[in-house]
């Protein structure tokens, strides 16, 4: 949350802070890992071992200068969405492997940067930023670009096609989940005027291919 992290206690059914000493901190993404939990925010990574009475800063190494936008993990490996690409891990933080093949370019000549990560089987689904767009103030204002799919197998990264002319502009696909064998996707598309702003959903067969 907003005011850091809740554990719900199945004894009593009731959600008792376990984050001592990281109070207000706004925390982005977690995971687990057999027993061992992992927080993330921005430019911090934390694990704690003992269901979060303490915990241990690993924000360091390969993803040391990389702002962390989420974070999942699938068996023991852990995956890291940065604003520099995707990171692995397979020892549980102590060393990070960047797995970027295939994922374009921004506009400063980095990784877009990785803003939702899921998977369903062989298969995980990335939600990308590709580019910041400066408004007239040289504000930045960044705007989710599209989607990326993976066999974790080979970690080559795949752009998925949205079909149908009103998909082409102002595209921004800000939430995604997975039902069965496709992928939802919650888009907002913008009008030129930048006034209107509205959700649809579309599905994707991409679980499907093996």
């Amino acid at each position: 949350t907003f005011d850091g992290i809740y554990i719900l206690e199945e004894v009593n059914g009731s959600w008792i802070k376990t984050n001592i000493g990281f109070d207000g901190i706004d925390w982005r993404s977690i995971a687990v890992v057999d027993n061992i939990i992992f927080a993330a925010r921005v430019w911090e990574l934390y694990k704690s071992s003992d269901i979060g009475e303490n915990w241990t800063d690993i924000h360091t190494g390969i993803i040391s200068n990389h702002t962390i936008k989420c974070i999942k993990s699938v068996g023991d490996t852990l995956y890291i969405g940065t604003d520099n690409g995707v990171y692995i891990s397979y020892d549980l933080g102590d060393n990070w492997i960047e797995k970027n093949n295939g994922i374009l370019l921004d506009n400063v000549m980095e990784y877009s940067t990785i803003l939702r990560i899921i998977h369903s089987g062989s298969t995980m689904v990335v939600i990308y930023l590709h580019d910041t767009v400066f408004t007239g103030n040289d504000f930045p204002t960044t705007i989710s670009k599209g989607i990326l799919y993976t066999q974790l197998d080979e970690m080559n990264w795949n752009i998925v096609e949205f079909q149908g002319e009103e998909y082409e502009q102002f595209l921004e696909p800000f939430s995604i989940g997975i039902i069965d064998n496709k992928i939802l996707v919650g888009i907002i598309r913008s009008g030129f005027s930048g006034s209107t702003n509205y959700e649809v959903w579309m599905n994707s067969t991409i679980l499907n291919e093996n």
